[in-house]
């Protein structure tokens, strides 16, 4: 007897169930390499307290790709509240969020005056947001501090977000392969995450009613352009 679709777990849940379960090791492995290197510093020598590290940024690498893993499958479980909502202050509320990264990477973010309102969710743009420009940081130049540009085009019917940077870039046969989830075209140290960032911003816009498209150069930055309706009601 074959199950039900209703009976299979969808992507997001298996995804859930997976990232959840692996958080208690995990508090586990950097807990005790945290204890390791406050209780038993004095005794180890540096080749030791330098494996140590390695440890704990693991772990919190991992944590971060956990997080993207929960913030994926959670994104809409509430349904869509569509309401009034002033871009501007979504904007801003996702900067002062991301503020520590942003000065961290030395990013430098300019947003157009006079952003618009549309009827749409709050959170799920905030969140639409956040993982372009978290992008943009993770994917910047070397030796670079991003530049981070976010324009507005509007009409009766749309508003068109399209948020541009200057880094790393990627060739235009691969454009589509980056809203596939799990994908990496860039790995090392200074690129951590599942390869969700813009998985997750494709589905935000779908949940909005809109798309997301994305144009690349190698090596000359990249630029998102998100198109919702003006009123979802």
């Amino acid at each position: 007897m074959s199950k039900n679709d209703s009976d299979v777990p969808s992507t997001e849940a298996l995804l859930f169930m997976a990232a959840h379960d692996l958080k208690a090791p995990l508090r586990t492995m950097h807990g005790f390499a945290e204890a390791l290197k406050e209780d038993y510093a004095p005794v180890l020598d540096d080749a030791a307290r330098e494996y140590i590290s390695y440890i704990a940024k693991g772990a919190t690498d991992m944590r971060a790709i956990i997080d993207g893993m929960l913030d994926f499958a959670r994104l809409g479980e509430d349904g869509v509240v569509f309401e009034n909502v002033d871009l501007g202050e979504v904007i801003a509320g996702v900067q002062a969020e991301l503020r520590g990264a942003l000065q961290t990477a030395g990013a430098d973010v300019q947003v157009v005056a006079n952003l618009p309102s549309l009827v749409t969710d709050a959170k799920i743009l905030a969140a639409l947001v956040h993982r372009v420009l978290m992008n943009a940081i993770t994917f910047r130049a070397e030796k670079q501090s991003p530049h981070i540009i976010i324009d507005i085009a509007e009409s009766d019917a749309t508003v068109v977000i399209t948020i541009t940077d200057d880094g790393i870039g990627l060739p235009q046969d691969q454009w589509d392969r980056v809203f596939q989830p799990f994908v990496r075209l860039k790995t090392g140290p200074a690129y951590t995450g599942a390869g969700l960032g813009l998985t997750t911003v494709k589905k935000a816009a779908a949940l909005l009613g809109g798309s997301v498209v994305l144009e690349s150069k190698l090596d000359q930055g990249a630029v998102v352009t998100v198109t919702l309706p003006r009123n979802s009601l």
